[in-house]
C-alpha cells in the first residue's frame, strides 16, 4: 500500500513537472510571450514576428469578446475584435455596432536602462456596449502610447507599465486624455498577478460614480501557448448599478504561423 501511494505521488509530481515545462504562455517568470495588456489597458508588448493570437473574454450579462491578432512584421501587430451581451444565458443577443481594430507598433525596444515604447490605435472598449450612450462600459483607448520596463528581483519577474491615450468614444469629454499605470509580478514560473489603475479622466459620470478604475488579474499558463485569466474589475466599486467588483474570465492562445 505504501509503495502504491509512492508511485501515485511520483506520477502526480511528474505530471505537474511536465505541465510546468509546457507552461510557456504569457504569464509567469518563464513566459515565452509578452503581455500585451495589463488588465484592460495596453502595454508595450507585442507578438513575435509571424505570431498570432486568439483571445476570448467572458464578462457580465452573458457577454463575450473575441479578439484575433497577428504579427506580419517585427514589432508590428494588427488585430480585429467583436463583442456582445446575452451570448451566454438568455435574452436577445446584442452586438457592438462596429468591430474593434488594434494596431501596435513598438518604436523602441527595451534595453537595460531604457523602457520599451509603443504607439498604437485600439477601438475596442471593455465590457457592455451601451447603445443608448453609444459607448462601451470602459472607453476604448483610441490613440495611445505605452511604456514597459521589466526587472528581475528576489520575488521573481516584475514589469512596470504605463501610458497615455486619447479616446474618440466619449463626445462629452472631447479633448481630455486619459492616463493609466500598472504592474505585473510573477508568483511562479507559470503564474503572475497584474494590477492596473486607470484614472478615467475622460469619463463623464454617466456610468461611473467617480473616476478611477482599479483592476487586477491572476494569469496562469499550464499548456504551451495557452493562458487563463481571472479578472477582478473595479475594486473601488466606482461603476454605477454594479454591487461590488466584477469577476470576468479570459482565455488567450498564442502560436506561430
Amino acid at each position: 500500500m505504501i509503495i502504491k501511494n509512492r508511485v501515485v505521488l511520483h506520477v502526480i509530481i511528474l505530471s505537474l513537472s511536465c505541465f510546468s515545462l509546457l507552461a510557456q504562455g504569457s504569464s509567469g517568470s518563464k513566459a515565452t510571450y509578452e503581455t500585451r495588456y495589463i488588465v484592460d489597458m495596453p502595454t508595450a508588448g507585442v507578438l513575435p514576428k509571424s505570431g498570432f493570437s486568439a483571445y476570448a473574454q467572458f464578462f457580465t450579462q452573458g457577454g463575450m469578446l473575441i479578439e484575433l491578432a497577428a504579427a506580419p512584421f517585427t514589432n508590428f501587430n494588427f488585430g480585429i475584435s467583436y463583442s456582445g451581451i446575452n451570448i451566454i444565458g438568455e435574452g436577445d443577443i446584442q452586438f457592438q455596432n462596429l468591430p474593434g481594430i488594434q494596431i501596435r507598433w513598438r518604436i523602441i525596444d527595451e534595453t537595460k536602462l531604457f523602457p520599451a515604447i509603443l504607439i498604437g490605435i485600439n477601438t475596442q472598449g471593455r465590457g457592455v456596449f451601451y447603445k443608448n450612450y453609444q459607448r462601451f462600459q470602459t472607453l476604448y483607448p483610441g490613440i495611445y502610447g505605452a511604456v514597459s520596463k521589466n526587472f528581475t528581483w528576489a520575488l521573481g519577474s516584475l514589469a512596470l507599465h504605463g501610458g497615455l491615450n486619447y479616446s474618440f468614444e466619449n463626445r462629452d469629454t472631447k479633448g481630455i486624455p486619459d492616463i493609466w499605470a500598472g504592474l505585473e509580478q510573477s508568483i511562479s514560473s507559470s503564474t503572475s498577478i497584474n494590477l492596473e489603475y486607470n484614472t478615467n479622466l475622460d469619463e463623464d459620470h454617466k456610468l461611473m460614480v467617480s473616476r478611477g478604475l482599479l483592476n487586477a488579474s491572476l494569469r496562469m499558463s499550464f499548456i504551451r501557448g495557452l493562458t487563463f485569466e481571472l479578472i477582478f474589475r473595479d475594486l473601488f466599486n466606482n461603476t454605477r448599478n454594479i454591487s461590488g467588483s466584477e469577476r470576468w474570465l479570459g482565455l488567450e492562445f498564442i502560436n506561430n504561423f
